[in-house]
């Protein structure tokens, strides 16, 4: 997990959809 990376798509409206997606499907995957 790259914090640089995750702000720097934070930053970005499309990071924050991307970021939150992802964390759906890894609560999903759980």
């Amino acid at each position: 997990m790259i914090i640089n990376e995750l702000t720097a798509l934070r930053q970005n409206d499309t990071g924050v959809l991307v970021y939150g997606i992802a964390e759906g499907i890894r609560m999903g995957w759980r």
